[in-house]
């Protein structure tokens, strides 16, 4: 599966384009980064970010759902739902150059725009697998 992710600060501003122009109004409008990423790579990128390398465990998907069940039982906000678990085999992405067709605005590719991850602690990443925001991060 791929996902193309975009930047919030592009999201944003092609947001306030969108305000700001009578030909987006009732327009379906597709979205996207400037890479298509697979989930693994996205890890990678992260870990990148951070400066490290971290060893990846391939959780099976059965099991997975298992584990998605008990955390949906468990947990207020759980990171991950099983709607979402069952998105996961489908590709999130559109044309490439989609949000420069729409807006004329070049999104930022995630390598290099993702620093914001190195002020999330271990203790941090703990919270936000518990479904538990951390106020520093979510009032960011």
């Amino acid at each position: 599966n791929r996902f193309q992710p975009m930047g919030v600060e592009d999201l944003a501003a092609c947001v306030a384009r969108a305000l700001g122009d009578q030909q987006h109004i009732g327009r379906i409008i597709e979205l996207g980064g400037p890479q298509h990423l697979t989930y693994s790579q996205i890890v990678d990128e992260i870990a990148m970010a951070y400066g490290t390398l971290r060893f990846k465990v391939r959780i099976p998907v059965p099991l997975m759902r298992l584990i998605v069940a008990l955390m949906e039982l468990a947990l207020p906000h759980p990171p991950v739902t099983t709607q979402q678990l069952k998105m996961l085999p489908i590709d999130n992405i559109t044309d490439l150059d989609a949000t420069s067709r729409a807006f004329g605005l070049a999104p930022r590719t995630l390598r290099g725009n993702i620093d914001f991850v190195k002020r999330i602690s271990r203790r941090d990443a703990v919270k936000i697998s518990l479904g538990l925001i951390p106020r520093h991060i979510r009032d960011h």
